[in-house]
């Protein structure tokens, strides 16, 4: 595992194959600063949990396909590497763990004398013949169905699952602290592999199995272009920077208007030319504000930091953001009293605050950014710095009520207090 000590918007998030190895790189936040040997290091239950909510992110393909689209991912190159199939693993893994290894348990039925005839279901299925003989008009079933055993291809499905337990045992086991002892019978063979799994495909309806044929379908079809036995050194599993997938989930949970009305909150600016006009910005990188959070008549406007370390937005992340909140006032989108300004920057709470809280979304008042352009007479002037813990939104990034109205109590709280505190400066003794 490395330490989370990464600048902001550079470090890759996800696991790398080093020697055949796998190290996984947590987001800045999911953990405070430690050593692993040290008494602060987190427990194997909290990595394994914290892992388990990092898996689940990368593997989101709406969230990853919005933060690509995203402001974050516009101004800076940001890359998913995603084609290792991670989850098609920890699949077969898993059924392993919970079934053993696949057996067919389902007989299958064909017409013809095959086996133990089924007159059930050839009484259902097959139109009888009706003759004459000696003993008078009789029903004749030309066409039996019997049941019979497809031992070979089943035998085979086995071998292929033990041959990607195996490979999933080798990859991925450690990261879930999974001791399992699988040897393959079978050498790779993906001409073999591929016609089996096709074949069970097009006859399964049951969708565990299914699932975990597709499962095995895809381990061998990567396995197809990758040494087997090979180090994947040059593999990974993560993107190149979290930034943008940070922005996305905020967005998520404290976004709640509708998408198609987020674009009335964007400001533009134009040339006007001779020849006419043209957009000061490509629409790519053209000002957008990351998040809009409206409660009754009050709105905010969130912009979501990836910040590490003491990093904290500087003076055109401040002005842009003032800029946003004046443009939603001369729009008329709200008085210019309930229009909130808010950064929100991630961080680790404290392990005594997960355990009791696992549930809540840890958050702490940071500060107040001041730019001296402004008078400071209206609430947006002052930009509220919220702290939010990384792990939390890791566990569920779905929209949240209760998250919102808690941004909202702890930006106005810090508002009262701040203007308390000027008010106190300025009293003459």
């Amino acid at each position: 595992m490395q330490n989370d000590l990464q600048d902001a918007n550079e470090g890759f998030v996800g696991v790398k194959f080093a020697e055949g190895k796998p190290q996984i790189y947590f987001p800045y936040g999911c953990f405070q600063n430690f050593e692993i040997v040290s008494d602060n290091a987190p427990s194997d239950e909290e990595l394994r949990q914290a892992f388990a909510s990092l898996m689940n992110v990368l593997s989101d393909q709406s969230l990853i396909s919005d933060a690509e689209n995203s402001n974050y991912a516009s101004s800076l190159e940001f890359e998913a590497k995603l084609d290792f199939p991670f989850q098609e693993f920890f699949y077969v893994l898993d059924y392993y763990l919970n079934f053993g290894l696949y057996k067919e348990t389902e007989k299958i039925y064909k017409q013809g004398v095959h086996g133990k005839v089924n007159w059930s279901r050839t009484i259902k299925h097959i139109r009888p013949q009706v003759v004459e003989s000696e003993r008078g008009t009789e029903i004749v079933y030309l066409n039996l169905i019997s049941s019979c055993n497809s031992q070979n291809e089943n035998q085979l499905v086995s071998l292929i699952h033990e041959f990607c337990v195996a490979q999933a045992q080798r990859l991925i086991s450690p990261l879930y602290g999974i001791d399992a002892d699988v040897e393959p019978t079978l050498d790779f063979d993906y001409e073999l592999f591929s016609a089996v799994l096709n074949e069970k495909c097009s006859k399964t309806f049951n969708d565990r199995k299914l699932r975990l044929f597709h499962a095995m379908q895809v381990i061998v079809e990567y396995l197809q272009g990758n040494a087997v036995d090979g180090a994947l050194s040059e593999y990974c599993y993560g993107v190149s920077s979290f930034a943008p997938v940070w922005e996305r989930m905020l967005d998520r949970i404290f976004g709640n208007i509708l998408e198609c009305e987020k674009k009335n909150f964007n400001p533009h600016c134009e040339w006007r030319l001779a020849g006419g006009t043209r957009n000061a910005d490509d629409q790519k990188f053209a000002m957008r504000p990351d998040t809009i959070m409206r409660l009754g008549e009050e709105l905010f406007v969130v912009d979501a930091k990836f910040y590490t370390r003491n990093n904290l937005p500087t003076s055109s992340s401040i002005s842009k953001q003032i800029v946003y909140a004046q443009f939603v006032e001369q729009k008329g989108f709200a008085n210019p009293d309930k229009i909130f300004n808010v950064f929100l920057l991630p961080y680790c709470c404290d392990r005594e605050d997960v355990s009791q809280n696992p549930g809540h979304y840890k958050m702490n008042f940071l500060g107040t950014a001041h730019a001296d352009w402004v008078d400071n007479s209206k609430p947006y002037h002052k930009i509220i710095g919220v702290q939010l813990d990384v792990r939390s939104v890791m566990r569920d990034y779905r929209r949240n009520d209760i998250a919102q109205y808690k941004l909202a109590e702890i930006v106005k709280e810090a508002l009262c207090q701040r203007n308390s505190d000027d008010v106190s400066k300025n009293v003459v003794m």
